[in-house]
């Protein structure tokens, strides 16, 4: 039989430019790359094998048997690695756990071995091929075997992308749906045509899609700095996280990077980037330079920070002398490097990253230090951090999370007037977590959206219980602290009111508390929502007045009913003239704009006397009440009388 090896000549040409293009490029090799490369690799030895073969068998007359027939035999060695190689790297594609303990990898495994079986052992069984007498070559009874098995392997694929899919892209299975398309047509048209060798340029061309679409070595470059990216860091470090072995992370960080860009320009500030990943290759020629975001670099290498201690001096040495920039100035840039070690002070890639974003703050707010290596110390606060956020999700997903309500007195009737309602946590191990740890904690981690409607939730459904259970309460409504995240959250205004109406609870039963901070960050859109919320008979205060951005216009733009002076505030007035003098004044002007004012931290009879006789009417602290569960809260609501004086 004379064969047609043109378009497997062509086929031969992609899988060589994909190598080439791939060994090149590719930085970051994690497991479905390195069986990517072995996919390239197996099918670029199949197809010259393939076209070696057929030019052989086009000249038997010069070409010993012997030689045809070794050929032959690797050929059909190498066939069924190709296959068994793509459905090894679909699998590891698909599911990041895939390993060769898995059933999935057994039946590929199998079906390899019958099918390897049969083509080694054709010289004597002529299964697959044979040689006539004449030293032609024939197909044997059986080499329709070995197209069967390629529709076998393609659909085991597809069954396994379908189990899946969930946890895939919709572009991953339209990937894996052509892939099996393009193979089939390469298959069936061979199939038919046994002459013409097309299924290697066919497999070529699904192998250039998979390239282009999965694992294109640029979704892991920086396009700037042509080192890896933040993508690729992270796929890297968790790679490395799981060989379980040790190695050290250095970051470089460029301090107070944004004044380059407003000075000379973005074009050179971009130009000072490339030079830095330049100098980190040249000192780290073996190694990967990683460019994890803006001016964050990262380098990491098999070793222990110690070891990494002459190159950090190299590194300050360079940033103590200018940087040349192409339009004749030079400028000046203050590094702070930081070292992570593994796994003795982080055990996962988040974990790396809060140790180096801790280190990089101490750094920063020492103003003379620019270098730390990882500390026990550090690396406990990281990892309390995980475990509270880890403590609070569970919390939330439990909904064990207890909220607690502080009473808010108002000294005109003598009675509660409304509760802040207050989350409490609490772990076994951990113990009572103070909210500031845990609302910071979550405030990082988008986790406070969740906690937010949250304690929403349970202060309407205590509402209701109020209504039911006590309907002579004096209590006018709960305070909710609102997030600035929250701004951010879709149709917020709808959601809160759909939960008022699951409860049956009034909107103006809801005092929503936000912070100044909220409304530097994002002042039109909180505007926005606080006038939807409000046409809705929401009410806000402004909480914890006069430890931030104390701005009287937020008094004059902002719907505020409510303004709460936070208790640091309220002690320093005791403890300070200056501070005496100025909270005076701020209590004359909020009563002139005829804005109810909220003292918060009465701790003693003199602080609330004292706060009286500044036509101060609304109170809470520890002389009235701590933060009360829902049953104590009840029993302090019904037994409630002010505190007599000493």
């Amino acid at each position: 039989m004379i064969y047609n090896y043109f378009f497997e000549i062509a086929g031969i040409f992609i899988l060589c430019i994909i190598l080439f293009d791939f060994k090149n490029k590719m930085k970051i090799f994690k497991l479905d790359s390195r069986l990517f490369k072995l996919l390239l690799v197996i099918s670029l030895l199949e197809s010259c094998t393939d076209f070696i073969s057929s030019l052989l068998l086009h000249h038997t007359e010069y070409v010993p048997l012997s030689l045809n027939v070794a050929v032959a035999v690797l050929f059909f060695f190498l066939q069924p690695a190709k296959i068994y190689a793509y459905c090894a790297f679909s699998f590891a594609y698909i599911n990041p756990h895939f390993s060769s303990h898995s059933w999935e990898f057994r039946v590929i495994t199998l079906a390899f071995l019958v099918n390897t079986l049969l083509g080694i052992t054709s010289p004597l069984t002529n299964i697959y091929f044979y040689f006539d007498e004449q030293k032609r070559y024939w197909q044997g009874s059986g080499a329709d075997w070995s197209y069967y098995f390629y529709f076998i392997n393609i659909a085991f694929c597809l069954i396994y992308v379908l189990i899946h899919r969930k946890r895939l892209l919709i572009k991953d299975t339209k990937v894996a749906g052509w892939v099996a398309y393009i193979i089939s047509c390469g298959v069936v048209i061979q199939f038919l045509h046994r002459s013409v060798l097309v299924i290697g340029l066919f497999f070529a061309l699904s192998i250039l899609y998979v390239y282009l679409t999965l694992e294109n070595p640029n979704d892991y470059q920086d396009r700037l700095t042509l080192c890896a990216n933040e993508y690729g860091f992270k796929i890297f470090i968790d790679d490395k996280c799981a060989q379980k072995k040790l190695f050290t992370v250095l970051f470089l960080d460029l301090n107070r990077f944004r004044y380059i860009n407003s000075i000379y320009g973005i074009e050179m500030g971009d130009y000072l980037l490339q030079k830095v990943s330049a100098f980190l290759e040249s000192i780290f020629p073996r190694q990967i330079v990683f460019r994890v975001h803006n001016d964050l670099f990262a380098v990491a290498v098999n070793e222990q920070q110690e070891t990494l201690l002459p190159f950090v001096q190299i590194i300050i040495n360079r940033f103590r002398s200018p940087w040349n920039l192409p339009n004749g100035k030079s400028a000046m840039l203050e590094p702070a490097i930081s070292l992570c070690e593994y796994p003795q002070y982080f055990r996962t890639h988040t974990e790396m990253i809060q140790l180096q974003a801790n280190m990089d703050r101490r750094i920063k707010e020492s103003h003379d230090l620019i270098f730390m290596c990882s500390e026990d110390a550090i690396a406990r606060r990281c990892r309390r951090r995980e475990s509270v956020l880890k403590i609070l999700k569970q919390a939330l997903q439990n909904e064990t999370l207890e909220i607690h309500y502080q009473p808010i007195i108002d000294n005109r009737t003598g009675t509660v007037a409304s509760l802040e309602a207050i989350s409490r946590l609490c772990d076994k191990e951990l113990g009572n977590i103070p909210p500031d740890e845990f609302i910071a904690i979550a405030e990082e981690n988008g986790a406070i959206i969740q906690l937010g409607f949250y304690v929403f939730e349970k202060a309407c459904a205590f509402i209701e219980r109020l209504g039911t259970d006590l309907p002579d309460s004096t209590v006018t409504c709960i305070h909710v602290n609102l997030s600035t995240l929250q701004f951010a959250y879709p149709d917020l205004t709808a959601r809160f009111k759909k939960i008022t109406e699951k409860y049956h609870v009034s909107p103006s039963m809801i005092h929503l508390e936000l912070t100044e901070s909220t409304m530097v960050e994002s002042p039109f859109i909180v505007q926005n929502i606080m006038d939807a919320l409000r046409a809705e008979g929401f009410s806000f205060s402004l909480d914890d007045y006069g430890t931030g951005y104390s701005n009287i216009s937020y008094l004059i733009r902002f719907p505020f009913d409510e303004i709460k002076f936070d208790k640091n505030m309220v002690w320093s007035y005791f403890k300070q003239h200056d501070a005496r003098l100025i909270m005076q004044n701020e209590f004359q002007l909020l009563h002139k704009l005829k804005k109810e004012i909220v003292v918060e931290g009465i701790e003693t009879q003199e602080q609330y006397e004292e706060m009286q006789r500044q036509n101060i009417h609304l109170f809470q602290g520890y002389y009235f009440s701590q933060a009360l569960d829902e049953e104590n809260c009840f029993h302090y609501l019904t037994n409630f009388t002010l505190p007599d004086p000493d």
